[in-house]
């Protein structure tokens, strides 16, 4: 059984920024998103390549590093192809096949410490692509066939990272007990 009182005050780790909950609005979503950014990586932290890639729960399909692929994936495509109007080819880093959303579950094709090493340069150049954006302009979705304003991109994003971070939750906790990041 799980002290779940003591997590809430021990179990964040020191060097984590934490959300920005009195600032003006670009500030504050940006700082959840920085926070929700830092959690994912957290969630994979001290896990062997094998761990990453382990389904733990019964009847899912999901992985650790699956999860963190479509989190660069989603990154890739809010700010390059929404936001700067790039093609799908600059984003597609973990496809290439036809199947049903391959980053999630086509796992084998990069190791770990690439997956990583992307999702930390995608998410630079996501911070970027979004600074340089006003919140009320208007962009292309190929998503949703129609414009989306850049407040969307940003509230999306957190959407994309609130839902499989809980994802990423159970996972951890099946692998190795872990819970309260």
């Amino acid at each position: 059984m799980h002290d779940y009182a003591s997590i809430m005050f021990t179990a964040w780790p020191k060097d984590r920024t934490p959300a920005r909950i009195t600032a003006d609005e670009r500030s504050m979503v940006n700082s959840l998103l920085d926070f929700h950014r830092e959690t994912a990586l957290a969630k994979c932290e001290g896990l062997s390549d094998l761990e990453l890639r382990a389904t733990p729960i019964p009847h899912s399909p999901h992985s650790l590093i699956g999860i963190l692929r479509h989190l660069t994936h989603a990154e890739l495509f809010w700010s390059r192809e929404v936001l700067e109007g790039r093609s799908a080819e600059a984003v597609g880093y973990f496809y290439g096949s036809e199947d049903n959303d391959p980053d999630f579950f086509n796992t084998s094709s990069h190791s770990s410490a690439d997956v990583f090493t992307h999702f930390t340069s995608t998410v630079e150049a996501a911070r970027a692509a979004m600074a340089s954006k006003n919140l009320d302009d208007l962009f292309f979705s190929p998503a949703y066939g129609r414009e989306v304003s850049g407040r969307f991109v940003h509230i999306h994003l957190l959407e994309e990272y609130a839902r499989h971070l809980g994802h990423m939750d159970l996972l951890r906790e099946a692998l190795d007990g872990k819970i309260g990041y």
